[in-house]
């Protein structure tokens, strides 16, 4: 199930890969090719273009650049992590585990 603040347009799941359960909040711009799976994505969010989000919570106004790896991670409001990024909680860590680790970034 996709869930949204207020409608899911219809646009995004047309140009990207959604695997739910996803929450996806206002304002979230997300780049051709990216990914999103089982994740929590705030408000005012933009992701880029072939970015891959797993097993995570972005929360509000952050960016997330092109070709960037999120996996198993809390990504604080206010962050900007720059393109061809691999964040990840350790490797190894399947996202099944997720709720026992916590990664928070800050980079702005």
């Amino acid at each position: 199930m996709v869930k949204q603040g207020l409608k899911l347009q219809q646009a995004i799941l047309n140009t990207k890969k959604i695997i739910t359960p996803v929450y996806i909040g206002n304002n979230v711009s997300i780049g051709a090719k990216a990914v999103i799976c089982n994740s929590v994505i705030g408000n005012n969010v933009r992701i880029g273009e072939k970015s891959r989000i797993e097993g995570s919570i972005l929360w509000n106004d952050i960016n997330i650049g092109r070709k960037v790896k999120i996996d198993n991670s809390i990504v604080v409001s206010n962050s900007f992590i720059s393109r061809n990024l691999k964040l990840s909680l350790w490797p190894g860590i399947q996202s099944s585990c997720c709720s026992r680790y916590i990664v928070l970034i800050r980079e702005k």
